[in-house]
């Protein structure tokens, strides 16, 4: 059966040339009729014989045609060759193959068997730095000290400015601990402390501001109470971030 498949289309290539006229299409039924009884599997190699010279003798009738002749030929052989060799399945094939693979696969390992040798000790110098026991930088806890942000003029400000709306879009409460600075981002925590009585005390950053020359950050009134800051106005200040 699988002869026959693999045949089929050098059969119709060569009946698909004398389809034009009535002796190509009565040729064409015994050549198919005869091709069938060669490529049968249960056909003995006589028989085979006989329905090949039965072939040939067809073709030689059909108008001495010499291209059409050789493509008989060509058809023929070919068919025969398919017949004859079909190609090996099962499950022995796939044994082979995967033995073979094992083997080309164990060749390339022991190719580099001679190189399989331990490394001579490395002399280490003293001050290199062994990966193994690095740890990883541990966070900063809640209220450690991040940076130290340095020391500038404070101010505050309350009743004017009590309920309106802060940078960060919330109301301003002059009771709050929070305070506005220029540029640390809205909810950091820092520790604002009094250079001249040492009162120290956390705010949140909720406001941008001040915006008078030589002042590094605007107090709520609440916190400037604790710094006392009220009575003057403006205190020198040390600001510190703190973690968060």
């Amino acid at each position: 059966e699988w002869g026959r498949q693999q045949c089929r289309p050098h059969l119709l290539l060569v009946l698909g040339i004398q389809t034009s006229s009535r002796t190509g299409h009565a040729v064409g039924r015994r050549f198919r009729t005869t091709f069938a009884r060669c490529s049968r599997p249960s056909a003995g190699l006589g028989s085979r014989n006989l329905h090949i010279a039965t072939l040939l003798g067809y073709s030689s009738g059909m108008e001495r045609d010499f291209h059409l002749h050789a493509r008989i030929c060509c058809a023929l052989i070919a068919s025969l060759l398919a017949i004859a060799s079909p190609p090996v399945v099962g499950q022995d094939a796939g044994e082979d193959g995967y033995s073979e693979a094992q083997q080309e696969d164990q060749s390339f390992e022991d190719g580099f068997s001679e190189f399989d040798i331990p490394l001579p000790p490395h002399d280490h110098p003293y001050d290199a730095v062994d990966i193994s026991e690095i740890e990883p930088p541990q966070e900063p806890a809640v209220g450690d000290v991040v940076r130290d942000l340095g020391t500038g003029h404070a101010s505050y400000y309350g009743r004017r400015f009590h309920g309106r709306r802060t940078a960060n879009g919330e109301r301003f409460d002059m009771r709050a601990m929070t305070a506005a600075h220029k540029t640390l981002p809205f909810g950091s925590m820092v520790r604002v402390t009094n250079t001249g009585n040492g009162r120290s005390i956390i705010v949140r950053i909720n406001d941008r501001g001040p915006f008078t020359p030589n002042r590094v950050i605007d107090l709520s009134r609440a916190a400037a109470e604790e710094l006392g800051l009220v009575r003057h106005g403006v205190g020198e200040v040390r600001i510190e971030l703190l973690a968060s």
